[in-house]
């Protein structure tokens, strides 16, 4: 597995040591700079708006996790009809959830670490290069797809750029897709 660390198009960075006891509140709206940006990933005309309302609590002592994120996401795209091309004007409006955890930061002893950093939050959510058999993935998903059909299918839903690298004998070739944040 190959990892690449790039900026996501639309992120802030927040001091966890300043979740309130009950829940912060925190409203996040992509620049015009992000719009573009987040158009061009993912291959629409334009992202007119993005908005963001999250909610941060710290979670009791014994839930999993340290922190529950819930996030409600507002959107106003516009994108090309595939039949006709003329613009599509949409609404998107999407809720989801993270639990995730803060953890230790690396032991100022080791030699390996140049950076001093005051802690680690999971996820990470960055764009990365994930590799896997043809043969593994078919297997997987239960199909019997060609490798260069199968990348062509991940560069449709935008795993892409997607590649079919060389493997050995017994895995046969490589699937290489970039995992978007």
């Amino acid at each position: 597995m190959n990892e690449e660390n790039t900026a996501n198009e639309f992120s802030r960075t927040f001091n966890l040591d300043l979740v309130e006891k009950k829940a912060t509140e925190i409203i996040i709206e992509a620049t015009s700079d992000e719009c573009l940006l987040l158009a061009e990933r993912f291959s629409i005309i334009e992202v007119v708006s993005l908005k963001a309302t999250c909610i941060l609590n710290r979670r009791k002592q014994k839930e999993l996790g340290d922190y529950l994120l819930r996030v409600k996401m507002d959107a106003e795209v516009i994108q090309s009809c595939v039949v006709t091309l003329n613009e599509v004007h949409e609404s998107i409006n999407e809720e989801f959830s993270i639990i995730f955890q803060k953890n230790a930061p690396p032991s100022k002893n080791n030699n390996d670490s140049q950076e001093v950093v005051d802690s680690y939050v999971t996820p990470q959510m960055y764009t990365r290069k994930e590799t896997a058999s043809v043969k593994l993935v078919n297997s997987l998903i239960g199909i019997n797809v060609e490798p260069d059909a199968m990348a062509t299918l991940c560069n449709k839903i935008q795993l892409g750029p997607a590649q079919i690298l060389p493997g050995t004998d017994e895995e046969g070739p490589l699937l290489e897709v970039t995992v978007p944040p």
